[in-house]
Formats: structure tokens, C-alpha cells, sequence
């Protein structure tokens, strides 16, 4: 049950790594304050939710492996999406 439980957190860790990557470009390319507010706002949560991540994996004397689940999918789907956004 603990394994699983790691990997889940594991799954969530590379999701939140990978938004910690597009939350600022998406803040840069952002024309209106209000939704680039949103997005800084939202990646010093997630920031934090790293930070509570690292000490989760300390006490289980595990690390935060790149393993990309569920999670991570979606973050990237999310991050391409952006890109699309963007680029038109």
C-alpha cells in the first residue's frame, strides 16, 4: 500500500514540476492582468505543494522519480495545449 501510495505522489510530483515550467510562460504571454495575476498566483502554490512533496517523499525514504502517470499526462496535455494557444 505504501508503494502505491509513493507512486501516486511520485505521478502528482512530475505534474506539478511540469506546470512549475508553464505557468510562467503562460503568465509572460499573457495580455490581461487579471489572468497573469492567476497564473503567478497559482505557481507559488504550486511551488509549495513541491516543496510539501519533497518532505512526504523524505519521510517515506523515497525520491521523486520522473515517472509519468496519469497526472503528468495530463499536465503535458495542458502544457501543449498552451503551446497551441500561444503559437496562434
Amino acid at each position: 500500500m505504501n508503494d502505491l501510495f509513493v507512486r501516486q505522489l511520485q505521478d502528482i510530483h512530475y505534474a506539478e514540476q511540469q506546470l512549475t515550467k508553464a505557468l510562467p510562460r503562460m503568465a509572460d504571454k499573457a495580455t490581461d492582468p487579471q489572468p497573469k495575476q492567476g497564473f503567478l498566483t497559482h505557481l507559488e502554490e504550486i511551488r509549495q505543494h513541491v516543496k510539501r512533496l519533497a518532505e512526504v517523499f523524505k519521510m517515506h525514504g523515497a525520491g521523486a522519480c520522473r515517472e509519468q502517470g496519469e497526472s503528468a499526462r495530463g499536465a503535458r496535455a495542458l502544457h501543449i495545449h498552451h503551446s497551441v494557444i500561444v503559437e496562434t
